[in-house]
């Protein structure tokens, strides 16, 4: 588990213009562009890491 979030961390990094490297470009406005650090990966990373059973909550798809 430490291996796995240590491995989306390290992809989910920001560049020298503060983009995130591990998010696919998108087209925003006619010109292709990245997220911007922190991003959303990265945030929701951290909200797991201070409230694990919000992971319950999150998951898609689930029946309440």
């Amino acid at each position: 588990m430490i291996a796995a979030l240590r491995g989306t961390v390290a992809t989910h990094r920001s560049d020298h213009h503060g983009l995130c490297l591990g998010c696919p470009p998108t087209w925003t406005d006619g010109r292709l562009t990245r997220e911007p650090w922190p991003c959303p990966t990265i945030d929701q990373a951290q909200g797991f890491l201070k409230d694990p059973d919000r992971i319950y909550e999150a998951l898609p798809g689930e029946r309440v």
